[in-house]
């Protein structure tokens, strides 16, 4: 959603119920631009930059906006974390 988003140069409300998947450091950094009003996700957060991604996380700056996740929260493979 976040790289669709930044594609086509639009900015979302937050996702209902919806589940944020991050699996580059550009998600993160470009979720405030995308989502800038949402401070309280209600889905669950996976943070994931194994595999195939070539953009490794190394920080979660772009989320320092976020307050509270009702969903879980999960952080795999972040070696650079």
């Amino acid at each position: 959603v976040i790289e669709v988003a930044t594609s086509c140069g639009t900015s979302l409300p937050c996702l209902p119920y919806g589940h944020y998947y991050f699996v580059s450091q550009s998600d993160i950094d470009n979720f405030q631009e995308v989502f800038p009003n949402c401070t309280e996700l209600e889905g669950d957060v996976t943070i994931n930059s194994g595999g195939i991604s070539v953009d490794k996380i190394y920080n979660l700056d772009g989320l320092s906006m976020v307050t509270s996740i009702e969903g879980s929260l999960g952080l795999w493979d972040n070696s650079e974390l």
